[in-house]
């Protein structure tokens, strides 16, 4: 493969920005694209057509059947409604649909077979190769599945996945589910070849990528089109020339708020396996992560390669959302505590905003994120104003604080532990003179089972990875606050479809 060019200009839109912001949601729509499958996976794998032929079921009777946790069996149906699989009755029953009816064993052209044998494992692990392979010039027609519904080359895509749409056959949104698989893959090539880097510089022939990377020219060509087709790059017909679009540009590496982490991220070992053993996770309850590993975090604290992927995915993911909560109103002096608040870039963010020069910053993290802070907030010159704790948000959270936040942290947590967070936080500002607020931010689900949601999808790696860990509806967190002693005075939304609860301590 021939080294990058040196960049000759500046990365467009290397800032973000509201449309940058909408751009990044292109890239992530691939991603939750394989989350999606692996809902099929556990759908198929578990047979819950077949369980539901004979009548409609409540969740606590399915999951009986199923020998199943019963709240694991509630989020995947709930994830797998809009895609017209399922839904749910007035009596609160689930229903089989004629799409669903199709993964039924016994079913004229059953399609679960199709959906399982995407999962086996050897062909799961390999598309995690699928970078190597093409720049070893493999051809991948013999790994790719059938395509689903064709998307056109022009389409820009919709952001939030999925999208319901009318399909001839029942079965073709099954396929699209599938196929959503290798179009993740060709996206993790793309990303880990950094051909984004080669298309901000000019456009290219396709038959050039291909002699650049040394790859199968119809491999690379059929996933340069897949791209094409959610709105990643342009493909002019005469000449076959790529050129990147808005959306492909969040896609280079030296951008602050680049998808590039998250794509590869996506395909690690852990995050990648996880997927595939979602029938299990949903049966017991809890996942099997590789190496016996008690959690993610245990997981990636022995990998450091893996851990500083994920802190820069972190970072990344952050900055959209540091930036809008930079702009948002704060007093004009006093102390935020950020409550595992990650290497600080949020926290960075307000402090940086013109209009906040008067606040100080306190960051509570494990002592090996709290490490990783101290470097980032020094670099960004805030480490005068800001402090780093390394400690157990659990047992004490720090008082002194006008402000707390808790940033993408609640959802990492079942109710019991995240109510006993909120406790630790209330006591806190208890102790703390004069008035204080609670910001939190998370992705709220809309109330309907069948209302399509970007939350939805990210439900399934939540209990993918963590078990308990997981979205909530408003109303859900909203009880959640008020039980551990919160009253909610606002939200906000937020750029990918999160929101800015704000909440205060309840009267006693």
């Amino acid at each position: 493969m021939k080294p990058l060019p040196a960049r000759t200009r500046p990365t467009p839109a290397t800032a973000p920005s509201h449309s940058s912001t909408h751009s990044r949601d292109f890239a992530q729509q691939l991603i939750v694209g394989v989350w999606n499958y692996s809902a099929l996976l556990a759908f198929a794998d578990l047979d819950i057509a077949t369980h539901l032929a004979a009548q409609p079921l409540t969740t606590d009777q399915l999951a009986d059947r199923l020998v199943a946790h019963p709240d694991s069996v509630h989020r995947l149906m709930r994830a797998l409604a809009p895609h017209r699989l399922v839904r749910s009755t007035e009596a609160e029953t689930w229903e089989v649909t004629d799409a669903g009816v199709t993964l039924r064993t016994d079913a004229p052209r059953s399609m679960r077979s199709a959906v399982l044998r995407r999962a086996r494992q050897a062909r799961w692990d390999e598309l995690r190769r699928w970078p190597q392979l093409v720049t070893d010039g493999k051809s991948l027609r013999r790994f790719t599945s059938s395509p689903g519904k064709k998307r056109g080359d022009t389409n820009t895509g919709s952001a939030l996945s999925p999208e319901p749409r009318a399909f001839p056959r029942p079965n073709d949104s099954i396929k699209d589910m599938i196929a959503a698989v290798d179009s993740y893959g060709a996206l993790l090539v793309f990303a880990d070849l950094k051909i984004a880097e080669r298309l901000a510089e000019q456009p290219h022939n396709v038959e050039d990528l291909a002699t650049i990377y040394d790859a199968d020219p119809q491999t690379l060509s059929w996933m340069l089109h897949t791209l094409s087709s959610y709105g990643l790059l342009s493909i002019r017909t005469e000449g076959k020339v790529c050129s990147l679009r808005a959306a492909g540009q969040t896609l280079l590496d030296d951008r602050r708020d680049s998808m590039r982490p998250a794509v590869l991220m996506s395909g690690q070992e852990m995050w990648w396996d996880a997927l595939r053993r979602l029938p299990n996770t949903v049966r017991r309850g809890w996942p099997a992560l590789p190496g016996a590993a008690a959690s993610p975090y245990a997981y990636l604290k022995t990998r450091p390669d893996d851990l500083a992927l994920f802190q820069r995915f972190m970072s990344c993911r952050t900055q959209p959302i540091a930036d809008a909560i930079g702009a948002h109103p704060f007093p004009t002096s006093g102390l935020v505590v950020d409550v595992g608040g990650g290497q600080g870039t949020i926290l960075a963010e307000i402090l940086r905003a013109p209009h906040n020069r008067g606040l100080r910053g306190l960051l509570l993290e494990r002592p090996e994120v709290a490490q990783h802070a101290r470097a980032y907030l020094t670099k960004s010159d805030l480490a005068e104003r800001c402090k780093v704790t390394a400690g157990d948000f659990f047992t004490d959270v720090p008082a002194g604080g006008q402000t707390y936040l808790l940033a993408s942290v609640v959802h990492n947590w079942p109710d019991a532990a995240a109510e006993l967070l909120l406790r630790r936080v209330a006591e806190a500002m208890a102790a703390t003179p004069g008035p204080s607020r609670l910001l939190c931010v998370d992705m709220l689900l809309p109330t309907g089972s069948d209302q399509p949601h970007p939350g939805l999808g990210l439900d399934i790696r939540m209990m993918s990875l963590f078990g308990d860990g997981r979205e909530r509806t408003t109303a859900e967190y909203t009880n959640l606050l008020h039980r551990s002693g919160f009253t909610v005075q606002n939200q906000i939304a937020l750029p990918h479809s999160l929101s800015l609860i704000e909440a205060t301590l309840a009267a006693r």
